[in-house]
């Protein structure tokens, strides 16, 4: 108030426009020269929280300050009718203006397809612009587009999609070996095949194979490979035949080396286990060559200890202790007279008998 009223005069407050009064809006003077109360103050007018059908709006606080902005979202099956966002403004008011949530066009619930379905099994709701995938059932494959959607019309897009069985295509083939099944170009699951290979061939793998439900053969193709029997090492076979593969079916003549005789059958032959059949035979020392490696030994031991003088009747004179054939080293008539060469014992040779005696 400003100077000149007198006492008992009253004064009546009001804030302009956006704004409220905070306080008392009467004061009177009183006699002593004062005012009866404080004078009351004009506060911005703030905005109270709005309330919008079918949707919601950001934020816990029931009251907002000037220049507070709020967010508005709608339902599930409702669209926004105006701004997504307001401000509070002078005098309480929102600007934009809140907006409305309305409900949007529906279609009806998805329509079923054959062994497969959809993810929206559980919705009640379908709204235009809304998506629905589709998947099938094990052993199917989709054929066609997954997802349809609810139009503006309120109808499903179209086509729909489909589920068709699922298949296997052709087996490989492979080589050296073939699979028998059905002439055709795709098989469905559960058909099976089976490999088998040329003669001279073994498999390596999986014989039988099926088509599974998820359109792939249950196992790779196998391989065929080629049946080598290998020739065993066997003491006193040609070298020419040791160590050498042969193909199934192939028969082999075993040849021993000089000095060996063959004991058992000449011939085997390469079976498809890789085996041979009849058994591969033996290939023996001779006899003649077994006493010339048995004598051999025999006086090559001895002949450190000798006592006897060994000769042969050749052409009237000692030739040496033995003879070539008996394996016993020869020696010179000097060394014979040394009495260095002779046995505890006088050996049997063949064809030579004890000529002397040196004791």
């Amino acid at each position: 108030p400003g100077a000149g009223h007198s006492p008992g005069s009253l004064v009546l407050y009001s804030c302009a426009e956006g704004y409220s009064l905070r306080g008392n809006a009467s004061i009177r003077c009183t006699a002593k020269g004062t005012w009866s109360r404080p004078q009351p103050r004009c506060q911005a007018t703030g905005c109270t929280r709005p309330e919008i059908e079918n949707g919601k709006v950001s934020g816990l606080e029931t009251t907002y300050m000037l220049e507070d902005t709020i967010f508005f979202e709608c339902n599930f099956g409702y669209a926004l009718n105006g701004s997504q966002g307001s401000q509070c403004q002078f005098g309480g008011k929102w600007h934009p203006p809140v907006p409305t949530c309305e409900k949007l066009l529906q279609c009806p619930s998805p329509p079923n397809i054959d062994k497969g379905n959809h993810n929206s099994q559980d919705l009640e709701v379908f709204p235009t612009g809304m998506v629905v995938n589709y998947s099938c059932d094990p052993g199917y494959s989709l054929q066609g587009q997954a997802s349809i959607y609810c139009t503006d019309s309120g109808n499903w897009s179209l086509p729909l999609p489909q589920c068709a069985v699922l298949h296997c295509s052709k087996p490989a083939n492979i080589t050296n070996g073939s699979f028998s099944g059905p002439a055709k170009a795709v098989f469905t699951p559960g058909t099976s095949v089976n490999y088998i290979c040329e003669p001279g061939f073994s498999l390596l793998g999986t014989a039988s194979i099926y088509c599974t439900a998820s359109g792939a053969w249950s196992h790779p193709p196998p391989v065929c490979q080629e049946i080598r029997c290998e020739f065993p090492d066997v003491q006193g076979v040609k070298k020419a035949i040791k160590g050498n593969t042969y193909r199934s079916g192939t028969n082999v003549t075993l040849e021993c080396d000089d000095g060996y005789m063959l004991e058992g059958i000449s011939h085997t032959q390469c079976q498809e286990d890789f085996s041979w059949d009849p058994p591969v035979p033996a290939c023996k020392l001779s006899e003649w060559n077994a006493n010339k490696a048995e004598n051999k030994q025999k006086h090559a031991n001895a002949l450190p200890t000798c006592k006897y003088l060994l000769g042969l009747l050749r052409k009237g004179s000692i030739q040496g202790c033995g003879s070539e054939k008996s394996g016993v080293v020869g020696l010179s008539r000097e060394t014979l007279a040394r009495g260095s060469c002779g046995c505890p014992w006088v050996p049997e040779v063949p064809k030579a008998r004890a000529r002397s005696s040196l004791g």
